[in-house]
């Protein structure tokens, strides 16, 4: 008998610490969605989606890149990308540049055009993460750096 209230009492545990992992986790999207909400509204008003602007972020930060590595870090489909890409194009953002050794990758970077609309969209995102995150005092947000930094290492 003592033997069945010991599995009972790890199986309990076990589906409180399950409870408790999910819950943190559907907090931690939950916020990452309404980040992403928020942004995107916010972006509306100069004509770039959330996802154009995470695109690019990503050229800004790795230069010319084939197509597929975006589409690898942004978790996206490579026709997902594709309508992103030919979105940002029509707007003159950035141009497609076919790879001289290669013909079958087409590189992506960013135009002039490209670079200043990014300043006015970093500027946008920066308004949007202030907004969530004056909420919390320096300790909190040292707080949450030292976790996440935790969780990422």
């Amino acid at each position: 008998m003592r033997k069945n209230f010991i599995v009972y009492k790890v199986k309990y545990l076990t589906v409180i610490l399950a409870t408790k992992y999910s819950e943190v986790w559907d907090l931690i999207t939950g916020l990452t969605r309404k980040i992403n909400k928020d942004t995107d509204k916010a972006l509306e008003q100069i004509g770039l989606s959330y996802f154009e602007f995470k695109v690019m972020c990503a050229l800004e930060e790795e230069g010319k890149v084939p197509m597929s590595r975006i589409a690898e870090k942004y978790m996206l489909t490579k026709a997902g990308l594709t309508s992103i890409i030919d979105r940002l194009e029509e707007k003159e953002l950035v141009r497609r540049v076919r790879s001289e050794s290669d013909r079958r990758v087409i590189y992506v970077e960013l135009t002039e055009k490209g670079r200043e609309k990014l300043m006015e969209s970093r500027k946008i995102f920066l308004n949007v993460l202030s907004s969530f995150l004056s909420k919390l005092s320096e300790d909190e947000i040292k707080e949450l750096e030292r976790i996440f930094s935790k969780l990422f290492s």
